[in-house]
């Protein structure tokens, strides 16, 4: 009679634990279901919502049985867009929220892998946040595990292969960004994906001096075979914006001005359509203003440089952001013959770029250095600069890339940051494309991109 007694006992208490456990299951579904809709109508304060993600991930990674598949892959993939949503909001709030951030997102990577399901997004997303903290192996790491958690030529393969690809642009890895760039567009045979190729590939090229023809037909065949899908599309209109930025840039080296601030204009104006945040506007009046300096239009380039300022001061993502707007200020002063003012920034700036590791940076400012001193035939200087350049040699970006073909294109590049900060008017400018103002809001003006503006074939 005691044994029955007991195992009627037993049996009450396991009946009251389905049904605290089917409570529980409830409350969890509809605390879920909440805050996917919270984060999916976007009312609420971004930091605010990111932390009470970041707590009922944790909840249920440790009450895993409370979970329901259905909405589980739904708060994830929340989760994961909400963290990319905030990789350059605020820097202190970034700071704050960092460790529990990360540790989210390993437990949500852990519940998706339990659950079968890719994880592609979140090892991304991840990879976004370490932006502020994490060191360049461990984002680099997380990349090429997302890459190797999809399904090559996938669309999550896709998109891990291009955030990849800009990174090691970012990070001066040239030659295996072109080589992960065509492996994107040999693999995938999603047109979209065809078109980050091209962008991606071409901004490697430009960026390492390694193939100016090349970079110009990679721009204009993303402008001409996808310029039009740019407004339906937002990864298509970031790809479109970066290649009317970087053909800009190509404009501008060939003194083509008018070209050149258009392209630019038009660039911004599709990033910002697009709800992209592809080319800062940070980096669009640094640019707009370089272009400027060389037009001989100095009060008109300081507006662009004083703005490009401000936003850089505003943004988490300064490490090189505020190098190059200091080299712009350097080659304002240069231009207009203040040359010890512009070697103080410019050693400022290369300063700078040794902290941060900005080492494709610590190069340029070298070379900065290189051309002011030719600029003020200071030969003395040489000697120091030609250690420096050793330096870099060893430990810097003439380490990562390819030390001969850096070495042969370096004239290129010295001769165009002397045109740059030339303080001598130029008489070589291109047919109709000398400038006399800025069309831009600004200034009180409007410009656009159009067939003529394009450069020839």
């Amino acid at each position: 009679m005691h044994e029955v007694r007991d195992r009627g006992l037993d049996a009450l208490d396991w009946q009251r634990r389905l049904a605290t456990r089917a409570s529980s299951r409830e409350s969890w579904r509809h605390r879920t279901a909440q805050l996917i809709d919270e984060a999916r109508v976007g009312k609420a304060e971004v930091w605010k919502l990111l932390s009470e993600f970041t707590f009922w991930i944790g909840f249920t990674a440790r009450r895993p049985h409370v979970a329901q598949r259905d909405l589980l892959g739904d708060l994830l993939a929340e989760f994961a867009r909400l963290v990319k949503s905030v990789e350059s909001i605020d820097e202190e709030a970034d700071r704050r929220q960092e460790s529990s951030v990360l540790v989210a997102l390993d437990q949500a990577i852990g519940l998706q892998e339990a659950a079968g399901t890719p994880v592609t997004d979140l090892l991304l997303a991840k990879a976004g946040y370490l932006r502020s903290s994490g060191t360049m192996a461990e984002r680099l790491a997380t990349m090429r595990a997302a890459v190797a958690s999809a399904v090559p030529g996938d669309p999550a393969w896709a998109r891990a292969m291009v955030t990849l690809c800009a990174y090691q642009v970012a990070i001066s890895r040239y030659d295996d960004a072109i080589k992960t760039a065509r492996e994107l567009g040999g693999t995938t045979s999603d047109r979209k994906y065809r078109c980050a190729m091209l962008a991606h590939e071409g901004v490697a090229h430009f960026t390492a001096f390694h193939d100016h023809r090349l970079a110009q037909q990679r721009f204009v065949e993303v402008i001409q075979d996808y310029g039009s899908a740019a407004a339906g599309d937002s990864e298509i209109g970031h790809w479109v914006a970066m290649a009317y930025h970087y053909l800009a840039r190509l404009m501008d080296l060939d003194r083509r001005h008018r070209t050149a601030l258009d392209l630019y204009f038009k660039g911004k104006e599709i990033a910002e359509s697009s709800r992209q945040d592809v080319i800062s506007d940070a980096f669009v009046h640094l640019r707009v203003a370089e272009t400027l300096v060389a037009a001989r239009l100095f009060d008109t380039a300081r507006t662009h440089l004083d703005v490009a300022q401000a936003l850089v001061i505003r943004r988490s993502d300064r490490s090189s952001a505020r190098v190059q707007v200091e080299l712009g200020y350097a080659k304002l002063d240069a231009a207009m013959g203040r040359f010890a003012e512009a070697t103080r920034r410019v050693k400022q700036a290369r300063q700078r770029s040794g902290k941060v590791a900005f080492w494709r940076g610590e190069l340029l400012c070298t070379g900065y250095l290189l051309a002011l001193a030719i600029q003020q035939k200071a030969w003395w200087r040489l000697p120091w600069l030609a250690g420096l350049l050793l330096g870099s040699a060893f430990f810097g970006e003439l380490r990562r890339n390819n030390l001969t073909r850096l070495i042969l294109k370096a004239p290129l590049a010295l001769r165009a940051v002397l045109r740059q900060m030339s303080s001598r008017p130029s008489a070589r400018d291109p047919a109709g494309e000398r400038i006399t103002t800025c069309p831009c809001d600004l200034h009180g003006l409007t410009t656009g991109a159009t067939a003529a503006s394009m450069p020839p074939q």
